[in-house]
């Protein structure tokens, strides 16, 4: 995934905040959306994405990660941050 150039990347502590500097809006990402964020950034797939968050998250895999993790994505596309 590319960034777009229109976003600028600020940390804080476990918290991600992304500005979108066309629309005038700032967005903070939890610890868990930060770390999707991150990943897609490094072109990981879905399937990755959700294997590293289990893990990292120490998440039950019955747990309906893919779910979260495909609508965490789709919210940062909807709103231009990926």
């Amino acid at each position: 995934m590319i960034m777009p150039q229109h976003i600028i990347e600020k940390e804080l502590n476990a918290e991600l905040m992304l500005y979108d500097a066309e629309e005038d809006a700032v967005h903070i990402l939890n610890p868990t959306a930060r770390r999707i964020y991150e990943l897609a950034r490094q072109d990981k797939s879905v399937e990755e994405i959700t294997a590293y968050i289990g893990r990292e998250f120490r998440l039950d895999p019955g747990n309906e990660i893919a779910a979260d993790v495909q609508a965490c994505l789709q919210e940062l596309q909807e709103k231009k941050l990926a």
